[in-house]
């Protein structure tokens, strides 16, 4: 969809056709809701950035549980051979993160660094930071190595990119909505959500819902809110209409 106009709580939408794709026929409504823009953001920062990946290639998927998080992960798992870490701080939320198919899980209220080294690791060759970039921004460059690859989908407050430059490594950003917004590659959109709609129903990956809400109404928008404005909900949370 595009972000140009109002309408992401209307009970009927009209979107190009370029960047849609038919559901997956084992989902139901609900977790084909929970699909399009996780795996969109995660799809587009990890795999259409130029990225390669072989069974030595180590990912850092900063915010594991959350919705990019979570299929950001599976998305690695299903489509390249690479090693996957996950952070999360939670009991609930580190099963989560290793049910979506993470090598690893380590706590991002503690140093990475040493966490990493304390699985093998003296850096990574990718970092996806999907959550709280101003918390973790700056420690990032300690822990990749030399000709690595971050990318962001939450802006900072400010962002120094000098540190980057000993080592050589890439930053890119990663916003779902800028081929809607100018009219660039539109199509591809599309492509993708059909190949995620194939990995589905080939039970490679899992649609991320983990809570419903029923009926599209006041009360549980703003329920729906609350739930991703305390910072500690898991998945997708979809309201059914």
């Amino acid at each position: 969809g595009s972000i140009l106009r109002d309408g992401s709580y209307a009970e009927y939408q009209a979107v190009d056709s370029r960047l849609i794709a038919q559901k997956p026929s084992k989902a139901s409504f609900e977790e084909a809701a929970s699909l399009p823009l996780t795996s969109l953001t995660a799809w587009e920062a990890l795999l259409d950035r130029g990225i390669h990946y072989n069974a030595s290639t180590t990912v850092l998927i900063i915010g594991g549980a959350g919705g990019v998080g979570s299929m950001a992960i599976q998305i690695l798992r299903a489509k390249t051979n690479a090693q996957v870490i996950a952070t999360a701080s939670r009991s609930e939320t580190r099963d989560w993160a290793i049910k979506m198919g993470a090598h690893h899980v380590i706590d991002h209220r503690y140093s990475l660094a040493d966490q990493l080294k304390e699985i093998g690791l003296n850096g990574v060759d990718v970092v996806f930071i999907t959550t709280h970039t101003n918390e973790h921004i700056k420690g990032i460059p300690e822990i990749l190595n030399p000709f690595g690859h971050l990318s962001i989908i939450e802006a900072p407050a400010s962002l120094d990119i000098v540190p980057l430059k000993d080592k050589s490594l890439s930053i890119h950003w990663e916003m779902m909505f800028s081929k809607s917004m100018y009219g660039f590659k539109m199509k591809g959109q599309g492509e993708i959500l059909q190949e995620i709609a194939t990995l589905v129903d080939e039970e490679s990956i899992k649609p991320t819902l983990y809570l419903a809400l029923n009926g599209l109404d006041a009360d549980n928008i703003k329920e729906a809110h609350t739930q991703l404005e305390n910072g500690v909900s898991i998945g997708k949370i979809v309201i059914k209409v």
